[in-house]
């Protein structure tokens, strides 16, 4: 059954805790439609001791460490510590027996499953749309929110998933790892060379409604649709004539 990711705004508290997905904090039940601030506190530990005013504190560990003795990064408990050795051995116990592929973590082969059970237990409360992972919410969720948390320190372009800012640091550094097999041209982003072998092949998915027309990508049409609705986005603050496209004006 779907989980109906509800989300509880606790205004007291910093802006990082405001937005608690109650399914994290007290487990899968699909009714819960408020939780007082109290309960709130108490899945903190922290009931007695804190004042609602005060920002929530990460209980600290105190005792024994486990140390990984390859790359030093410690863990309170020796059951982290095992998880983390696999990382070195590369110890994979966890197989899926429908597509043998294998994991380092029990859990990681639950999320796996999802995809072959097709479930999908996380749901936007905004849109309805549904995902195999909290993960993925989170994610999606910077669409309605337009959180883009991943910026480009070369030129400040910012990006809602850290891939999107990887792929495009690409560009920067000049990197093209994806080359045609049909011609050798070569790109930085794999979706462009999909795009790309489109020429190849001859594909023109994407029609125009209104005239039939078939385009190989999306923005050729969105360009081509222009001439139908007569929208010129693109203006010469000089001489005020407007463009379809900003190459037409960057060419004038």
């Amino acid at each position: 059954m779907k989980h109906n990711f509800l989300f509880y705004f606790v205004m007291s508290l910093p802006l990082a805790l405001k937005c608690v997905p109650l399914a994290a904090l007290f487990g899968p039940r699909k009714d819960w439609k408020e939780v007082s601030l109290e309960a709130l506190l108490q899945h903190q530990g922290k009931a007695r001791e804190m004042d609602p005013a005060q920002p929530l504190k990460t209980p600290r560990t105190r005792g024994k460490t486990y140390s990984c003795e390859q790359c030093d990064k410690t863990f309170t408990h020796s059951s982290s510590l095992k998880k983390h050795m696999r990382i070195h051995t590369g110890e994979r116990p966890y197989r899926c027996e429908q597509c043998d592929k294998t994991f380092t973590e029990s859990s990681s082969l639950k999320k796996h499953m999802r995809i072959h059970t097709g479930e999908k237990p996380f749901e936007c409360g905004l849109c309805g749309h549904v995902f195999t992972q909290s993960q993925h919410l989170e994610c999606h969720m910077r669409i309605h929110t337009g959180e883009r948390p991943y910026s480009c320190e070369q030129c400040d372009k910012t990006f809602t998933h850290s891939s999107s800012l990887k792929e495009h640091m690409k560009i920067h550094a000049g990197e093209k790892e994806y080359s045609c097999d049909e011609c050798g041209k070569s790109f930085n982003q794999l979706s462009v060379l999909n795009q790309h072998k489109r020429v190849h092949d001859g594909l023109k998915p994407y029609e125009c409604e209104q005239c039939g027309k078939t385009f190989s990508r999306s923005q050729h049409l969105e360009y081509h649709m222009r001439i139908h609705t007569g929208e010129r986005p693109y203006r010469c603050e000089q001489c005020d004539k407007s463009f379809t496209e900003s190459s037409s004006l960057k060419n004038t």
